[in-house]
């Protein structure tokens, strides 16, 4: 899926949750503040000192990740309520993937359609030209009896 358009967006949208930021933890608002930052490889480091030290307050941690925020500011809410949201949206019957999904499932389809008739139109060449060869050898036997007839007359003259 290199270079697909809905790949690459849906892997944007999610490095762009993963580096955003919330208010519903008090001093921890930021993943990479409890030692969670993204990889060159697309996966999350972890810094065990940042960690630790945020483990030590569990009650931030927790609504870093599950808060919802009071006014109803989506954008604010707690790392894996936004990312299960965007998932969610991104599953759903009319989600992007989906939508990709069926997209490629017609593509392939249509490709399948198109080999379909390809081998149909193959096949009947092949029909018709074994039909021409067949009468051509079968036109060239009579030419050669027929050769072989004259050659067999004119050597009878000769004598």
């Amino acid at each position: 899926m290199q270079g697909d358009s809905t790949a690459i967006g849906l892997q944007n949208q999610l490095r762009s949750i993963i580096g955003g930021t919330t208010s519903l933890a008090g001093s921890i608002g930021r993943l990479a503040q409890i030692g969670l930052e993204p990889g060159n490889d697309g996966n999350l480091t972890t810094s065990d000192t940042k960690l630790n030290t945020a483990l030590g307050d569990l009650d931030s941690v927790k609504k870093l990740f599950t808060g919802l925020d009071s006014n109803g500011d989506a954008s604010n809410n707690g790392f894996a309520q936004r990312i299960r949201s965007y998932i969610d949206g991104a599953l759903s019957t009319d989600g992007r993937l989906t939508s990709r999904q069926s997209g490629l499932q017609k593509l392939i389809d249509n490709n399948n359609k198109q080999a379909d008739e390809l081998d149909a139109r193959a096949s009947l060449t092949e029909t018709r030209l074994r039909a021409r060869y067949t009468a051509l050898d079968t036109q060239m036997s009579k030419l050669n009896g027929l050769s072989s007839y004259v050659t067999q007359q004119m050597a009878q003259l000769s004598k």
